[in-house]
């Protein structure tokens, strides 16, 4: 009887970490998922922010359009940047 009294114990224990445990891990998540929102949120304002600013390049004359020559040496510089796949 004594050794069955001890195991539920032990085992109330048990689930009692694991339960702290648990409401600790939910806590961190609801945390990050606040976080993550929040740097989405961000991320949305700087967008539109960019965007803003590109369209107003655009209005005032200032296009950063490039020539065919320059197009093309952007790709060979960025072919040259990558490494080999093997």
């Amino acid at each position: 009887m004594l050794e069955l009294a001890i195991i539920i114990i032990v085992g109330a224990t048990l689930l009692y970490k694991a339960y702290k445990l648990k409401l600790k891990h939910d806590a961190e998540l609801k945390e990050l998922r606040e976080q993550n929102a929040r740097l989405r949120a961000q991320l949305e304002a700087l967008r539109r922010e960019h965007e803003t600013v590109l369209s107003r390049q655009g209005i005032a004359g200032v296009s950063a359009e490039l020539t065919d020559t320059q197009k093309a040496a952007q790709i060979a510089e960025a072919i040259r940047r990558k490494e080999p796949l093997l």
